[in-house]
């Protein structure tokens, strides 16, 4: 049913490409023959020509205006499509059905929104998902300092977590740090003092890093690694 619907007015819009470009081709032949008519017998005047050229005019102009009322009303009817997909995709159970779909209904042109509107469809339902979430899980959206903290990356390699938290220190995440732990390094954001900061924080690492990345309480972090020092020529916690 989708497909019909984007098939019948992407027919519609090349039926009313078709007249207008039929329209102005007609009306080049027409100054062409009447052009050549008056160099060879001077039997029409100027002003005639102009006279029948206005009437061409004319025509043309009826063409233009009725090519662009039913192309508005092509949008109007394409925005109400895309709004029905859209409130049909907010039925999704979860976010990452909802974001796949977003994301296939835009790559198969049922969809034809900016990048920065998709994003922000998709990210508003996942911080909402996942401040419920962790709400129901603590009991509370959280006030206390440094009760959150992201781990955006935890792997054995020392090399991918450098560039993981090169990476995020040069964008908005200043604080990011590794830790490493009997060889499990993870590169970690703190310092969140309520659920939807990080939650909208999340999303972007997400983005940018992949699904991988994950919220903690800050005190399950601390039960990891209880103690660490900082190893300047590493650049990386070492968890005693």
């Amino acid at each position: 049913m989708n497909e019909d619907k984007k098939f019948e007015l992407e027919l519609r819009r090349f039926e009313l490409d078709a007249q207008i470009k039929s329209a102005e081709l007609e009306l080049k032949k027409k100054e062409t023959e009447l052009k050549a008519e008056e160099q060879r017998s001077k039997k029409y005047s100027s002003p005639l020509m102009l006279s029948i050229l206005a009437g061409f005019i004319s025509i043309m102009t009826g063409i233009i205006t009725k090519y662009t009322e039913n192309l508005n009303n092509i949008k109007l009817e394409e925005k109400k499509f895309q709004s029905s997909l859209l409130l049909k995709a907010t039925e999704a159970k979860n976010y990452d059905d909802f974001s796949n779909m977003l994301i296939t209904l835009q790559e198969n042109g049922l969809l034809t929104l900016p990048e920065n509107k998709l994003k922000t469809f998709r990210k508003n339902r996942f911080v909402s998902e996942q401040v419920q979430q962790l709400a129901q899980h603590t009991g509370g959206t959280g006030e206390q300092k440094n009760q959150w903290v992201i781990v955006a990356n935890s792997t054995g390699s020392a090399d991918k977590a450098s560039e993981v938290s090169g990476a995020l220190q040069q964008g908005a995440f200043k604080d990011a740090r590794t830790w490493v732990k009997d060889g499990d390094f993870k590169t970690v954001i703190t310092g969140y003092t309520a659920l939807p900061s990080m939650a909208e924080d999340l999303f972007e690492v997400r983005e940018k890093f992949g699904a991988g990345a994950t919220v903690l309480p800050a005190s399950d972090f601390k039960q990891w690694c209880p103690n660490s020092v900082w190893n300047e020529q590493k650049k990386v916690f070492e968890c005693l």
